[in-house]
Formats: structure tokens, C-alpha cells, sequence
């Protein structure tokens, strides 16, 4: 029981050291992280990130998030219950409008390899090679602005 207690508050202590020293780096405040560690509940996993990379005439497609103003290919977290295919399609429809398709996989990032970005959890980011099969792009709340720029 001691050895139990123990373990259970070395990690306690680890998880508060990091949220300092992420809150050092990051700038967000410590209330914030304590919540999303907190919703993060089981056993921790990668989170699976999706994204696409469309091009058209030598230009990649582009979005600007809504909050952060920063620039990305469109996509985010990959969905339960749809395959990572399944889920940058419903990405892109979502952030542009545009319906793609022949999205195949072309790589696979792990976040814990980029030391300069502080983050909380690990990511695997998924990049599809995909191709416009139709729509215009459209007004949402997730992005501000969208568009073929480099």
C-alpha cells in the first residue's frame, strides 16, 4: 500500500512539474491545463491528428484558424468511429467546403520529435495527399480565411 501511495504521488508531483514548466514556455495559464489534462482521462494514448496537403497550380491550401489566426493545412483530430480517411474528408468539407478525394497517406509526424514546441500530450499527425473532387469554399466557424498561398 505504501509502495502504491508513493507511485501515486511521484506522478501528481511529475504532472504539476510540467504544467509549470509548460506554462513557463506557453504562456497558458496553469487553471487551463489542469482542465485539459484533467479531460484527458484513461490511459494515455497518442492523439491521432489529421491533415491534407492539396495542391493546385504549384500553391498548397491553406487555413487560417478562427482564434489563433495561424495558418495550416486544413484538418484536426481524427474522429471515433470513421478511419483517418474518413476523417480528413470530413475535415476538409468542414474548414473549406471542398470535397476530396484520393486522399492517400503520404506521412506521419510525431510531435514528441519537435522539442521547441511545448505541448501536453503527443500527436501523430497524419498527412493525406489529396485531390478536389468538388465544392467552393465556404464561410465556418473553425477558419477565418482559406486559400492556395505557397
Amino acid at each position: 500500500m505504501v509502495r502504491i501511495y508513493l507511485i501515486k504521488n511521484d506522478i501528481e508531483e511529475l504532472k504539476e512539474i510540467a504544467l509549470k514548466l509548460i506554462n513557463d514556455v506557453g504562456n497558458e495559464p496553469i487553471e487551463k491545463l489542469e482542465n485539459i489534462v484533467a479531460a484527458n482521462e484513461g490511459y494515455p494514448t497518442p492523439k491521432i491528428d489529421v491533415r491534407a496537403y492539396i495542391k493546385k497550380d504549384n500553391k498548397i491550401l491553406l487555413v487560417e484558424d478562427f482564434p489563433t489566426k495561424e495558418w495550416a493545412l486544413p484538418g484536426g483530430y481524427a474522429e471515433i468511429g470513421l478511419t483517418p480517411k474518413e476523417s480528413i474528408i470530413k475535415e476538409v468539407l468542414e474548414e473549406t467546403g471542398l470535397t476530396v478525394d484520393e486522399c492517400k497517406l503520404m506521412a506521419v509526424f510525431d510531435t514528441n520529435l519537435r522539442k521547441d514546441i511545448p505541448q501536453l500530450f503527443q500527436y501523430y499527425k497524419l498527412v493525406f495527399y489529396c485531390t478536389i473532387a468538388g465544392g467552393t469554399f465556404k464561410e465556418n466557424i473553425e477558419t477565418s480565411d482559406v486559400g492556395f498561398l505557397i
